[in-house]
């Protein structure tokens, strides 16, 4: 955070105090009440291009569709290929190292894989989604094992699908499936929980069930909607997220799995327009298509309240509403909700960098360093296999360029 920006908000603490209502029963967690406006106003951070790789002028970098990207602290970073089932690793300036896994069965080898993290003994883990599993590779790309998964459970992870994982310090935390097929039904149990580095799973943070019926199967948005992605671990062990599409509000947990505080802020759902609309039918048709019958779809007209959460080293939690992911002013990115230590609404974050927010992602490296991925949405939409108008023309290009960008705030 920069010096100015820290003048700023101590010049500025008492008013958010004043925006900010506390609610608490005897023997549960405060609620934190914000209204809508944040108590500073908006800071808007300035980003400054430092290199770029990949696209259609890039005859060194081949990517596929890159789902996660993370900094070590030497500055390399590590980009996740889901579609060529690898791991590119570049240095602080830009320049390829080397390449982390392959596609394959075999030691250090995984199948689309969809999430990475770094790990208490300094290797990378590599989560595939089904069947669920951890395939671990050491820096130098060499085989380091696979991270024991429902060790505890005597069936193994073979039924259990694995959606995303995080890990500060030695603190994991995984979203999957539990999975269990009788009379033509499957019963799905998601989970949200903290798992030790035996594979035990430990506390749980979210958790529900569904069940389909394959004879008439159905693919709800709302039903079957979790909060996979809307999660981060905060120093100390704090676990934050987000357990409901439709409405903005937060649960700050302790690393046991108690509740700390809920924080809410007052806020309107964003309608989809007729794009938006698109995107998701396209999303829930490529997963309709792993079905043994074709499923009824069913998608909500609005957008989730939050898409994402990120903490910073120094205890903010950064929040990307739909509000902040869509609709920006020119030149704006996206715009993050911040929140302090306390759950108080203290201001927002404009980030001012070329792009498009429904179709470009930001991920952090650092607290002021950050990549940008261009087209993740149009790439993960084409590695799943959807697409939108019959012509390809919305979100199944033929030659879409890929490119990343990696941005230092100043």
């Amino acid at each position: 955070m920069s010096h100015k920006r820290n003048l700023f908000l101590r010049a500025l603490v008492p008013a958010a105090m004043l925006a900010v209502a506390v609610f608490a029963h005897a023997g549960d967690a405060p609620v934190v009440a914000n209204g809508a406006v944040p108590a500073d106003g908006v800071y808007t951070m300035q980003m400054e291009e430092l290199w770029r790789a990949g696209g259609a002028d890039d005859e060194v970098n081949l990517f596929g569709a890159i789902s996660q990207v993370l900094g070590d602290a030497e500055g390399n970073i590590y980009l996740l290929d889901s579609q060529l089932s690898q791991v590119h690793v570049m240095g602080p300036d830009g320049t390829p190292l080397r390449s982390l896994s392959r596609e394959g069965d075999g030691p250090g080898e995984i199948r689309r894989p969809n999430d990475m993290f770094f790990l208490p003994d300094g290797s990378l883990g590599l989560l595939q989604i089904f069947p669920g599993r951890i395939v671990k590779v050491d820096l130098a790309g060499d085989p380091a094992g696979n991270f024991p998964f429902e060790s505890g459970n005597p069936a193994g992870g073979g039924f259990a699908v694995l959606v995303r994982g995080m890990c500060r310090d030695d603190h994991l935390v995984l979203t999957g499936i539990r999975q269990t097929f009788a009379a033509g039904q499957l019963t799905q149990n998601r989970f949200l929980a903290a798992f030790d580095m035996d594979g035990n799973q430990g506390a749980v943070y979210d958790q529900s069930e569904s069940l389909m019926d394959f004879a008439n199967p159905t693919l709800d948005e709302v039903s079957t909607d979790f909060s996979w992605g809307r999660f981060d671990i905060g120093p100390g062990g704090l676990v934050a997220l987000a357990p409901a599409r439709d409405a903005y509000s937060i649960q700050v947990h302790d690393r046991e799995g108690a509740v700390l505080m809920t924080v809410t802020r007052d806020y309107e759902h964003r309608v989809r327009n007729e794009t938006d609309l698109a995107r998701t039918r396209a999303f829930f048709e490529a997963q309709g298509r792993n079905y043994p019958v074709p499923p009824k779809i069913t998608i909500d007209s609005n957008d989730p309240d939050i898409f994402s959460l990120r903490y910073r080293d120094d205890g903010e939690l950064w929040v990307l509403p739909s509000q902040g992911r869509q609709d920006q002013p020119e030149g704006i990115l996206v715009t993050y909700d911040v929140f302090d230590t306390k759950g108080r609404f203290v201001n927002q974050v404009a980030v001012s960098c070329p792009g498009d927010g429904t179709e470009d992602q930001l991920f952090p490296v650092g607290n002021d360093v950050w990549v940008l991925v261009r087209n993740l949405t149009s790439a993960a939409l084409s590695a799943a296999g959807g697409g939108g108008d019959e012509d390809g023309s919305i979100y199944n290009q033929p030659g879409f360029e890929f490119y990343m960008i990696t941005c230092k705030t100043f």
